[in-house]
């Protein structure tokens, strides 16, 4: 052998040669093959980051304080501090406690209805 570049290998036998052409192949095979994983590691990093994304943006929708922005609020019963989410858990005089987006109120029951 006579030269460091791959490319120009001079081999003296020709069993050498071909054995340096196919060193070369499959080097250039291994190269290949190395790219199409990087790609395809790229591409499944993207697909994950897209399904992240598409989670947080759900989650964010359906955090209650993203809940309160939007105009809703949440009524808590005095006596226990338990949600009310039906007419049937408070009675006439319960007091209750209603947490806005920015600040709160108390408030007693004057009526309860469906």
């Amino acid at each position: 052998m006579t030269n460091s570049n791959p490319s120009e290998l001079k081999v003296e036998y020709p069993v050498s040669q071909r054995f340096v052409q196919s060193l070369l192949l499959k080097s250039q095979n291994v190269d290949e093959l190395t790219m199409r994983i990087n790609n395809a590691c790229m591409l499944g990093i993207s697909e994950k980051e897209k399904v992240a994304e598409s989670i947080k943006s759900k989650l964010l929708a359906l955090n209650p304080r993203s809940v309160l922005e939007r105009g809703y609020s949440i009524v808590y019963r005095d006596k226990d501090s338990m949600i009310v989410s039906d007419y049937t858990m408070v009675e006439r005089g319960d007091g209750i406690s209603v947490e806005l987006a920015r600040g709160g109120l108390s408030a007693k029951v004057e009526e309860a209805h469906d």
